[in-house]
């Protein structure tokens, strides 16, 4: 990466070459692309992206095209936001009860980053979403740990009003 001036950055990465021919890549088009995360706030970055040039294509029918990866690794799939402030909005939320403007303060105060309080939303959404995936995934060793322990006895609360918004939980007691 490097710097062109207060929140620009120009991306380039070495493309290496066509995973398929092995041939060299070629550069298809440079164009910005705005972001926002913890670590560096708001910024524009101008990212150069690489086809290769024999024209290779997957069995998709796509086009083989390089993309930066450290875009990739600090920017949500579709997406402006950084998975650091999806890490944020999700912990503000589900593990310390905040509100979704308390959320939004936090963010512009701490870290100059602006988003909607429907963006939290979305983020907060994500987050579960990411959370279970990763649950899932680990599901067998955690299964592992616990046995181990020699069980696990579980503390359960369900808490709601007037039984609406009903949720259950459910913790390892000595975890």
């Amino acid at each position: 990466m490097l710097a062109l001036g207060p929140g620009v950055l120009s991306i380039v990465e070495n493309p290496g070459s066509c995973p398929i021919c092995g041939g060299p890549m070629g550069v298809q088009k440079t164009t910005p692309r705005r972001g926002r995360s913890l670590a560096h706030g708001a910024f524009e970055a101008i990212e150069t992206v690489h086809r290769c040039a024999a024209g290779c294509r997957w069995p998709s029918g796509k086009q083989v095209v390089h993309r930066a990866e450290s875009l990739r690794q600090t920017l949500l799939p579709g997406s402006i936001v950084g998975y650091d402030v999806m890490v944020f909005a999700g912990l503000e939320r589900f593990l310390r009860h905040r509100q979704r403007e308390e959320i939004r303060a936090a963010l512009n105060d701490h870290y100059s980053v602006s988003i909607s309080t429907g963006e939290i939303s979305d983020l907060s959404r994500r987050f579960v979403q990411y959370l279970a995936r990763l649950h899932q995934s680990k599901a067998e060793e955690i299964r592992a740990v616990l046995e181990c322990d020699g069980g696990w006895p579980l503390h359960v609360d369900a808490t709601g009003e007037a039984g609406r918004g009903t949720l259950l939980v459910a913790i390892a007691g000595w975890r």
